[in-house]
């Protein structure tokens, strides 16, 4: 009788030993499972998370109100609503449409083959990075121009973007400049496509920018090219389509969707020296792109920001 009441007690102790293993794998699953979402920022932060972030990312957020506050200085005050009433589909019907020229590859910009961020039919060798940002802030000033009196509603983006959050001037080590336009601005870009402004600076229209489906080598919508470089803007096309399930998005791989309130309504502000437009959540964009740690890395390629004078100096 002792030596059974023994073996209960032995049974009953490796009972609840494994039921403690139980509980600690149910809770190690648990905290497995939801804790690494709320420390990092994939999947992309949205509108309404970015204004009531939980406590375990206050470190992030603070990073990310103090970059807001930054940025209000940067603004004129000047608000622009943008309106996305089209739903285009993600195909479109090329075989029945006489303005489009197929190539044979399906790629349509070409870019220079000592440097894939010149245009190939312009592209200039050893061309220094002060001639560069000098052809892109004229290239970037006529376009100013021309849009405003247009009509047509243009917001910086991303690498440009992140360039205009630190002393609204473009990196000295970049070779182009990014902007972002609506499906019903691109039509009316595409009113002057292959023409000139000033003389000069050349709007090109890529014929696949009508399919909204991702393409490889067609992701840029538009280029406004400086003839006189082979330097250029490239434009992207924001979009509703069929299939985005409410978001809007551009044609990269991935492609990058957003909310309506995180681009709009768009914020005057300037890109050295020249009138611009930036998204409404500005530091959202760039956050959910690049990572909150890129408002504060003021090192990079050889570069370091100097806050005293506003400008990333060339240190070797």
């Amino acid at each position: 009788m002792k030596f059974k009441e023994i073996k209960f007690h032995h049974v009953f102790k490796a009972a609840n030993f494994y039921f403690v293993v139980v509980i600690f794998v149910i809770t190690l699953v648990f905290y497995s499972h939801f804790i690494p979402q709320q420390q990092n920022l994939n999947p992309t932060i949205t509108v309404i998370e970015y204004q009531w972030l939980p406590k375990i990312l206050q470190d992030t957020k603070n990073s990310l109100v103090k970059a807001e506050q930054k940025i209000q200085n940067f603004n004129t005050g000047k608000l622009l609503n943008v309106s996305l009433t089209a739903l285009i589909p993600q195909t479109h019907d090329f075989k029945n449409d006489s303005t489009f020229v197929k190539v044979p590859d399906n790629k349509y910009f070409y870019e220079a083959n000592w440097d894939n961020h010149l245009d190939a039919r312009w592209g200039l060798k050893n061309l220094t990075h002060e001639k560069i940002k000098i052809s892109l802030t004229e290239t970037i000033k006529a376009f100013s121009k021309f849009s405003n009196k247009q009509g047509l509603r243009f917001w910086i983006c991303h690498g440009t973007l992140l360039s205009w959050y630190w002393n609204k001037k473009i990196f000295p080590w970049d070779f182009d400049i990014d902007i972002q336009i609506s499906w019903e601005d691109l039509n009316l870009i595409s009113k002057h496509n292959q023409t000139f402004l000033e003389d000069r600076f050349f709007i090109d229209v890529n014929p696949w920018s009508k399919f909204r489906y991702h393409q490889q080598h067609n992701v840029i919508d538009a280029r406004i090219i400086d003839k006189t470089t082979g330097c250029y803007i490239d434009i992207t096309v924001i979009a509703k389509t069929t299939l985005s399930s409410g978001l809007i998005h551009d044609k990269s791989n991935p492609p990058h969707y957003y909310e309506f309130e995180e681009l709009f309504p768009l914020h005057e502000t300037e890109l050295e020296g020249v009138k611009v437009w930036r998204p409404n959540f500005a530091i959202l964009s760039l956050a959910n792109e690049y990572g909150v740690t890129s408002f504060e890395q003021d090192y990079f390629n050889k570069y370091k920001f100097i806050p005293e004078y506003q400008e990333w100096v060339y240190i070797g």
